[in-house]
């Protein structure tokens, strides 16, 4: 049963976004640099948001995703058990508390998806719209704050973004909105504008290539040459404002060859994947154990050359989820990212035609979608914002499928 229409619902569905992006906020709070903390005061809040609606409406998980959860625990149990055979020195702890804290990640991330499917659509877009213009001005405000150097007195990052630690975390939560906006409104081009402006602005790499990801899928061929054509006039322009420190800064991550720290931490995230499946024979390093066991590489080597204080930079995320996940899981590792590139691809070739069936589908699938950035490009870790909304949208595949074989068989 959809929702009842009445205010409160629009406000509550707003605070339980917005709760999720403000995992920098309480990670802050409580003195932690990790967004798994934050993650984890999010969760409790949500929880507390089910029981005090729980007169509303019934919440219920699928027996068959339960069990699916369980067999995944019980994998990744297994996998690391034969891991501890080949490697030394394993962080027992670090596996053990994020076992749990996945397990009751993807049990939540259930719910979520249930209250979510009860949402009327008019609610979700309006919504989605405000949560874009909150994150835009956000971007906006620390452009000014970056631009006067007062933000370095708020954080040790000079480019610290009000409620995000750093860019990165701003781009990787700011992209799906981007993405559900541009589909849903007919002048896409004001919305890739902005992003572009930020991107430049902030001097982000990541948000470029977002943003450029989120052209092509929307765009034909020769529009998106159009498109592309008039927002590199505008960044030539803004170029010769600065003196030409865009182009600079731009081309920098763009040749793998270069001393850029970004450069080499990508590159030692997968550098090291590649070496930890020669170690471990392709069977992987086990779950939570990227930095803890198996070879630094080269171009971790070169951070630390470079300065003793970056030897432990990204040491256990790598940079990009597919790194750290094809390290500590091997060929399974790969299979899974196959899986996913799979269905990305399908996604692709229906949001092309623009035939997704609902705004709540469009929801999921924008936070699937987008998850190819954190995959390749850049990516934090497995406890934040768009690792669980990964995990929701995966549970919504699943939700999809188990309904339509429930109504098949009737």
């Amino acid at each position: 049963m959809v929702l009842k229409t009445r205010k409160f619902i629009f406000y509550i569905v707003f605070i339980i976004i917005f709760n999720f992006i403000l995992l920098d906020v309480y990670a802050k709070i409580l003195k932690s640099s990790s967004p798994a903390i934050g993650l984890f005061i999010a969760i409790l809040f949500f929880i507390f948001i089910l029981f005090a609606l729980s007169r509303y409406f019934y919440l219920s998980i699928n027996t068959k995703y339960f069990f699916i959860v369980l067999i995944l625990i019980i994998f990744i149990c297994l996998h690391f058990f034969i891991a501890t055979l080949i490697f030394k020195n394993i962080n027992l702890y670090k596996f053990s508390f994020s076992l749990f804290f996945l397990f009751v990640i993807l049990i939540i991330s259930g719910f979520f998806v249930i209250f979510f499917v009860k949402i009327k659509k008019k609610y979700l877009d309006k919504i989605m719209e405000i949560v874009f213009w909150i994150l835009a001005i956000i971007g906006f405000l620390s452009i000014i704050l970056i631009r006067l150097k007062i933000a370095k007195y708020f954080s040790s990052d000079p480019k610290f973004m009000i409620f995000f630690s750093e860019p990165s975390h701003y781009v990787l939560t700011f992209l799906p909105f981007l993405f559900y906006n541009i589909y849903v409104h007919k002048n896409k081009f004001l919305y890739l504008f902005i992003s572009f402006l930020i991107a430049l602005s902030v001097r982000n790499a990541t948000l470029i290539v977002g943003t450029f990801l989120i052209i092509f899928t929307f765009y034909s061929f020769k529009k998106t040459i159009a498109i592309m054509f008039i927002l590199i006039l505008f960044f030539l322009f803004l170029d010769s404002i600065e003196n030409f420190k865009l182009s600079h800064y731009f081309f920098s991550r763009i040749m793998l060859n270069s001393n850029n720290i970004s450069v080499l931490v990508f590159l030692s995230g997968w550098n090291r994947a590649f070496l930890s499946l020669l170690e471990s024979y392709g069977w992987g390093l086990g779950f939570q154990q990227f930095g803890f066991v198996g070879h630094v590489g080269y171009y971790q080597h070169l951070l630390s050359a470079i300065s003793p204080a970056l030897s432990k930079l990204n040491l256990y995320d790598g940079g990009t989820i597919g790194s750290k996940f094809i390290a500590e899981f091997g060929i399974f590792g790969i299979i899974m990212l196959i899986i996913y590139l799979k269905i990305w691809i399908g996604y692709l070739l229906k949001l092309r035609r623009y035939n997704i069936n609902s705004n709540i589908e469009l929801f999921f699938i924008s936070f699937y979608f987008m998850y190819i950035i954190d995959i390749f490009i850049r990516g934090m870790n497995y406890f934040d914002f768009p690792t669980f909304m990964l995990l929701s949208s995966i549970y919504f595949l699943l939700y999809k499928n188990f309904n339509y074989k429930k109504s098949t068989s009737e």
